[in-house]
């Protein structure tokens, strides 16, 4: 089973094209997991991570539902570079409605919905003078 990032990753790339893939080398990569910081690794650059979500409950067909915490980083030098990304990322996903995402290894999501649970919070500014920002959401996905 796909973690709830990867579904979210592959919208934010691939549907709403506001990220690249790593792999591609080109502007703004969104990473999964962990937002290197090597030699090779772009000063911007945004990673998502699993966070805690919240368990409602038994819905009346008696499947449960569960909504996945998701948190978005992101990492560049001007701090308005990067909220207007984080903005950016708060505008796209507010109106998922049902959108199904298929992943590379063969499994297809329907993200039913997104819940914004936190304004987008600057964090600080790293050793290297890189702001950081984030954001967070809860994830209400199904495997179809």
């Amino acid at each position: 089973m796909s973690m709830p990032s990867s579904i979210l990753w592959e919208y934010l790339i691939e549907t709403a094209g506001l990220f690249s893939n790593p792999a591609n080398g080109t502007a703004w990569p969104l990473y999964d997991g962990n937002l290197p910081d090597g030699n090779a690794t772009p000063n911007v650059a945004a990673a998502l991570f699993n966070t805690s979500g919240l368990l409602e409950g038994k819905d009346m067909h008696s499947n449960l539902d569960q909504r996945y915490g998701i948190q978005v980083a992101l990492r560049c030098f001007s701090e308005s570079d990067g909220y207007d990304k984080a903005k950016e990322v708060q505008n796209s996903v507010k109106d998922i409605h049902n959108e199904d995402i298929s992943i590379v290894s063969g499994e297809t999501w329907r993200i039913l919905n997104v819940h914004q649970t936190s304004p987008i919070v600057k964090i600080g500014i790293d050793e290297k003078g890189r702001t950081l920002h984030t954001i967070n959401f809860l994830l209400c996905m199904i495997s179809i």
